[in-house]
């Protein structure tokens, strides 16, 4: 988990920082609801980016395609849990976006109640079961597949 996680603070500096004198650099990260972001959120907690000595501004978007927008137009400065597709289709049309993965590297993280966690402990223990996942998201598509 640490690893995941100094994974994900090198991805965060290493995008556009916005540096003032006698101030901590400033990144305005985007994400969009889901498991993606939530390794951001344990940083935050953690202290992480403190630690780092950076100050990150999560901002959430309803959508991933808010979210691209709002990166496209320097609204933000860099953008978590937007998945593939959506990036891709943006560079297609124009958008000067870098692609920089391994958030999810170590898999997507599944959320579930305490009494009925314990019976998911591989992919085939969902078949048949409902599952909410934001639709086309990377991950929906992944599970979709392999299921």
């Amino acid at each position: 988990m640490k690893r995941i996680l100094l994974v994900l603070i090198a991805i965060l500096t290493a995008g556009a920082l916005s540096l003032h004198a006698a101030d901590k650099p400033k990144l305005k990260v985007g994400y969009a609801p889901g498991g993606g972001s939530i390794l951001a959120f344990i940083a935050q907690d953690q202290k992480l980016f403190a630690k780092e000595g950076v100050d990150v501004d999560l901002v959430q978007f309803s959508s991933t395609g808010d979210g691209l927008n709002a990166l496209n137009s320097g609204k933000i400065d860099i953008g978590i849990s937007f998945g593939t597709a959506a990036p891709l289709t943006f560079i297609s049309k124009g958008s000067d976006f870098t692609i920089i993965g391994g958030a999810l590297a170590g898999g997507h993280p599944v959320i579930a109640l305490p009494a009925r966690a314990g019976q998911f402990k591989s992919i085939k223990d969902f078949k048949g079961k409902t599952v909410a996942v934001p639709r086309l998201y990377t991950a929906d598509v992944v599970r979709r597949g392999a299921l």
